[in-house]
This record gives C-alpha cells, structure tokens and sequence, in this order.
C-alpha cells in the first residue's frame, strides 16, 4: 500500500538528519537527501551489517501499542 504524503512536509528538511523510530525506540538516523512523496523510501550509504539490522527491524512487523511522549 502506498500512501501520498505532501512533499511540502519533507521539502524543507532535505538535507537534515531524520530519525526512524521503531517501536518507540531511534533505529537509524539517515539524511533525508530529496522531498518523500510516497510511504516508499530507500535507505543508502548503510554498511551492510546496519542495513541487514534495519532490514530484520522492519520485518518484525507490528510491535503493539507505542506510548507517545
């Protein structure tokens, strides 16, 4: 499933770092290097040991209800 997002919301953070929170924890902190117009992204410049961790991460699928702080 794809989902549109406004690239407005991304466009003016290119160029920053980005956190990706799984399940309420920091998992990997990329730069953000062009504006998301969809739910699907690519991770680069990883070592592969970093992206096979991200990779076994996402896979786990749902990890329950996530308290926001």
């Amino acid at each position: 499933m794809r989902v549109r997002l406004d690239p407005r919301l991304t466009a003016a953070h290119v160029g920053t770092v980005i956190r990706i929170l799984i399940c309420g924890q920091v998992k990997s902190e990329p730069m953000l290097q062009t504006q998301i117009h969809t739910a699907d992204f690519i991770v680069s410049g990883l070592t592969q040991a970093e992206a096979t961790r991200l990779a076994a991460l996402l896979a786990q699928g749902s990890c329950g209800p996530v308290p926001v702080n």
